[in-house]
């Protein structure tokens, strides 16, 4: 064990008595009560908690009250030393048990280094009443260091034999040594949440501690709802006679936490470290990196981390991802800005400035907050009109709309901000508010000229990518913006997050997926380098729905299989959460897994809104998920998610016809092909895009109405589709080639579209085949074709599917199914075996039994039985 110290430092007796108590403190009923469950339960418990909460009071008056024996020891920093720490704990347990002289001898022995450490663990276990239990409280235990708990505290409380217990009281640092024993479940734990007053604690000590015991109840609440049960904080303002009136840190407010924060708190500091502290509150929160911004000082981490070891109201936080961070008390941190706006409001100003250059990037609410708090109202105004973009497109439309309200009466009425809070308005959902405050913005726009209507042009031609009200004002909105982030002069904010808004836009709107796949894959780039985090990882989730929206599948995938871990944080609203989701489930439907599909578009549409375009799409694709999987399941709960489908056109998207397509979908998987015709006839009365007319085009050949199919992909003949959408479409139109007898135009057709197909494993157009397209299939297999083994394949899934719709799928085993596909094509019996990875002789003998269940004699007339 390792020994730096020469000699042993006594510890003074006033180290090993708790504080005393003073008349006023409140009864500890509920914090004993739980002081005493944690030591019956764990051989240590820490109590940890900033300074200012009381734990030390709080841990004496249990010991007062506890019926059993508590030795006490407050530690110093020589207690860093694991023979050091041992001497202490000794001492306080002679405190106890003053004429225990198996005690006595083992601190003879430890001051003169007589035998080694683990024998005097071993004697002062063996030298406690065995018929009792003795509690020791550490107090100060941050003072002492990981290896001496683990010398000393960890090997008395785990081999005590029940003897001995341990209450480590520290304000900060214990909980990290000792996480080993947390996570063992070996060790109790008390939160700063423990040693808060209740709102009935305050009360009482309104009660004991205030004046007019009148108004005790409303003083009571008021002081809790400022401090929240600060133990410090409550009483500094029970004896400042705080009233309420005005938020604590307001300007006019009788804060007695204040004064007494500026004259005891830094009036005691050395200038140094009190310049330090009215700089670094500029903000609650404090990671180092911002401190060190803020000051310019390059001692600025050994200054914060004398802070924390003072415990000047600075606080040890755990985030969400398991990351802690230092924030300094929210009260103590208002009042240091107060001060520091008060005794030097330039440098305060410097301060504000700094503060939101440097959390912009990540923050943009916080920046526009430390913004408004400059004295300069065209400064705030200023970071609204370069941050509000980052605002909405991370999800924080109304808080952007509370920070325009914010700015001077002079500047509320600036177009800019107009333009800005219609765009909240929109957002959230009031569409009448957002044109009246367009209309007023244009109308103030008209008066502007030179550069304050350059930068209000800039506004409102984002701002029109959200407020477009047709096809042409979107057309126009998304050229606009095209032209100003390549010609117009702006902040990196605003060319990142406008870039984005335009490529979800095309993404969304306009279903310009090559112009979307470019903005994007650029935005995601960019904003990462830049540190612009959450667009960067947005602009990755509308990239890869661009990427399957194009029929890009198979780098689709990829990037989503790279995030299958990451929960989707996207926000809701025009821009929506759960794109991730809703991509793996339309690649799931093109690709031939409707049943994945399915189960992805259910949840999405149980857990979204009426008003949700992803949700809309989702609760379409459903419906075609549903019309070709194997167990799609109850008709009435796929009803029903039709029923969901919006019925008005919004945001261009043609709702009506999505609706009839999947409606028609429906009916036509549970049987009904009239109702399904009937329906689907109604397409016709609308406007179908892109969607609506491939998938209303693979229905009607389903039903058996090539021509109709025809009609709506005819328009699509020389148009350049995406992947998908050209395979189906040109599935259709050599189909109904087909049929008509022309033979050689559909092989070309069919062998153009299955280039495409095999390509990005495009498999939807051949499911659930009609008669005419197997044979087309059948016989293209042996037309030349370079897809042999891709048109088996699909053969011998749709078989497998249709199994019990049809004369051979009654008559032939699974495997015989997938050697009469192979049948089809030119493959040989030792090729065939090879796909399917068996022996020729045992494709040879499923090709026999199938001869004989058909009652044929070769494989042509095998081929043509089926057909």
């Amino acid at each position: 064990m390792a020994d730096d110290l020469q000699h042993l430092i006594p510890t003074p007796w006033f180290l090993l008595t708790p504080p005393h108590l003073g008349p006023h403190l409140i009864e500890p009923n509920r914090l004993n009560g739980l002081i005493d469950a944690l030591t019956d339960r764990w051989p240590i418990t820490i109590a940890e908690a900033p300074s200012g909460f009381g734990k030390t009071l709080a841990l004496a008056a249990w010991a007062q009250e506890h019926p059993g024996s508590v030795a006490w020891v407050t530690l110093r920093p020589i207690d860093r030393i694991p023979i050091q720490l041992l001497s202490d704990v000794i001492a306080a347990l002679l405190h106890v048990y003053p004429e225990n002289s198996v005690l006595e001898d083992v601190m003879a022995h430890l001051k003169y280094r007589q035998g080694p450490f683990h024998s005097a663990i071993e004697a002062i276990i063996e030298a406690l009443p065995e018929d009792s239990r003795t509690i020791i409280v550490i107090d100060d235990a941050q003072a002492s260091s990981r290896e001496a708990l683990y010398a000393v505290v960890v090997p008395l409380a785990r081999y005590g034999r029940g003897r001995l217990r341990f209450v480590l009281s520290a304000s900060r640092s214990v909980t990290w040594w000792l996480t080993r024993e947390l996570a063992a479940s070996e060790t109790g734990l008390l939160r700063s949440t423990d040693f808060t007053f209740t709102r009935d604690q305050v009360c009482r000590l309104v009660d004991m501690l205030g004046g007019d015991t009148e108004t005790a109840e409303e003083r009571a609440e008021l002081i809790w709802k400022e401090t929240r049960g600060w133990p410090v904080a409550v009483q500094l303002l029970i004896k400042g006679d705080y009233q309420g009136g005005a938020a604590l840190g307001g300007p006019t407010a009788p804060n007695v936490l204040r004064d007494y924060i500026e004259s005891e708190v830094l009036g005691g500091l050395r200038p140094e470290l009190r310049s330090f502290v009215l700089t670094a509150t500029a903000n609650d929160w404090a990671p180092p990196e911002f401190i060190a911004h803020l000051t310019g000082d390059v001692h600025s981490a050994a200054l914060l981390e004398e802070c924390r070891m003072s415990g000047l109201f600075i606080e040890l936080h755990e985030g969400k991802n398991g990351r802690t961070h230092l924030r300094w008390h929210s009260s103590f941190a208002q009042s240091c800005r107060e001060i520091a706006k008060r005794t030097d409001p330039q440098r305060f100003d410097e301060n504000q400035r700094k503060a939101t250059e440097w959390v912009s990037t990540l923050y943009p609410a916080k920046a526009m907050n430390h913004a408004l708090l400059v004295s300069d109202p065209e400064y705030a105004v200023e970071a609204v009109e370069d941050l509000w973009l980052q605002m909405i497109t991370t999800g924080h439309a109304s808080i952007l709309e509370t920070y325009t309200l914010k700015v001077s009466r002079a500047h509320k009425a600036r177009p800019s901000l107009l333009y800005i809070r219609a765009c909240c308005r929109q957002m959230e959902g009031d569409s009448l508010g957002a044109r009246m405050l367009k209309a007023q913005a244009d109308r103030g726009l008209l008066e502007l000229s030179g550069p304050a209507r350059d930068k209000a042009d800039v506004v409102r031609t984002f701002a029109d990518l959200i407020l477009f009200d047709g096809p042409d004002s979107r057309e126009q909105a998304l050229e606009a913006a095209a032209d100003v982030l390549e010609n117009a002069d702006l902040t990196q904010s605003l060319t990142i997050h406008g870039a984005f808004l335009t490529g979800w836009t095309h993404l969304e709107i306009s279903r310009r997926s090559d112009k979307a796949i470019g903005l994007l894959s650029s935005v995601a780039t960019n904003a990462k380098i830049a540190g612009y985090t959450p667009v960067a990882s947005r602009a990755n989730v509308g990239l890869a729905a661009a990427l399957a929206q194009a029929g890009e599948f198979t780098v689709a995938a990829q990037m989503l299989d790279a995030w299958r871990d990451e929960s989707e944080s996207e926000t809701r609203g025009p821009l929506e959460g759960g794109l991730n989701s809703w991509s793996s489930g339309f690649i799931a439907l093109w690709q031939g897994d409707p049943d994945k599909a399915l189960a992805i578009f259910r949840s999405l549409d149980e857990g979204g809104g009426p008003a949700s375009i992803i949700v809309g799409l989702a609760r379409t694709y459903f419906a075609y998920s549903y019309s070709l999987a194997r167990d799609a399941g109850d008709v009435d709960e796929a009803m029903a998610v039709v029923d969901r489908i919006p019925t008005e056109t919004r945001r261009d998207i043609p709702w009506q016809a999505y609706k009839i397509v999947a409606t028609a979908s429906i009916l036509s998987a549970r049987g009904d092909r009239h109702a399904a015709i009937k329906t689907l006839d109604g397409l016709e009365r609308h406007t179908p895009d892109l969607s609506a007319r491939i998938m209303g085009a693979a229905l009607w050949r389903r039903l058996g109405f090539p021509d109709e199919a025809f009609k709506l992909v005819q328009p699509l003949e020389k148009v350049e589709l995406p992947t998908y959408g050209a395979t189906s479409r040109d599935f259709t139109l050599a189909t109904r080639a087909w049929a008509q007898g022309e033979k050689d135009i559909a092989h070309r057709i069919l062998e153009r579209c299955l280039a495409v197909a095999a390509r990005e494993g495009i498999t939807k157009p051949f499911m659930r085949m009609d008669e005419a397209s197997t044979a087309l299939m059948s016989e293209h297999a042996s037309w030349g074709t370079k897809y042999e083994k891709f048109i088996a394949a699909r053969l011998i899934s749709d078989s497998a599917r249709d199994a019990g719709h049809s004369d051979v799928g009654d008559m032939l085993s699974d495997r015989e199914r997938e050697v009469f596909a192979y049948l089809r094509t030119t493959l040989t019996a030792e090729e065939i075996a090879r796909e399917l990875f068996v022996s020729p002789a045992t494709v040879r003998s499923h090709q026999a039994s199938i001869y004989r269940k058909l009652g044929v004699s070769s494989r042509r007339e095998a081929v043509q039985a089926r057909v």
